[in-house]
């Protein structure tokens, strides 16, 4: 999947003087001009996959999470209007602290359920452009499972 993803990527946004194909060494040139982003936390054993899940969770004195989380109208515009694959983000959760807080997960729901994916925990976001890159995802398909880390890395112009 990243080399098709990075074939598809270059192959995309590249092209020769004379309209034909890019040959694997021009590929591998491009390819080797970019910056790539590393958006995954390491995973080591005894090495605890959160330094602090206090400080991520951020509860206030009643036992309600803090932390940002997507809106409905931004999720259906992204997925609907711009027709994207996955959305990510650094948190825990698609949906807003105070939301999972009380069992609401509405908006993972919604992504979901329209057949597409989420990529949470990520690291480095701040790195990526707003702009002009492309980000690649692999992940192997556990039988059964309902989530697994994922390789997440950007490639930036």
């Amino acid at each position: 999947m990243l080399l098709l993803g990075a074939l598809l990527f270059v192959a995309a946004f590249s092209s020769t003087s004379s309209g034909e194909e890019p040959s694997l060494w021009q590929l591998q040139q491009i390819l080797a001009s970019k910056r790539y982003i590393d958006l995954t936390h390491e995973f080591a054993p005894g090495i605890p996959r959160w330094p602090d899940a206090a400080k991520m969770e951020n509860k206030d004195s009643t036992g309600i999470a803090h932390y940002p989380g997507w809106s409905l109208p931004a999720l259906k515009y992204l997925y609907e209007v711009r027709k994207i694959t996955a959305s990510g983000h650094e948190t825990t959760d698609t949906d807003p602290g105070i939301a999972a807080s009380k069992d609401d997960y509405s908006l993972e729901t919604y992504i979901l359920g329209t057949n597409h994916y989420q990529i949470e925990l990520l690291t480095n976001l701040d790195q990526v452009p707003e702009a002009g890159a492309i980000v690649i995802v692999s992940f192997p398909k556990p039988k059964g499972g309902s989530g697994f880390p994922a390789r997440v890395f950007a490639i930036a112009p």
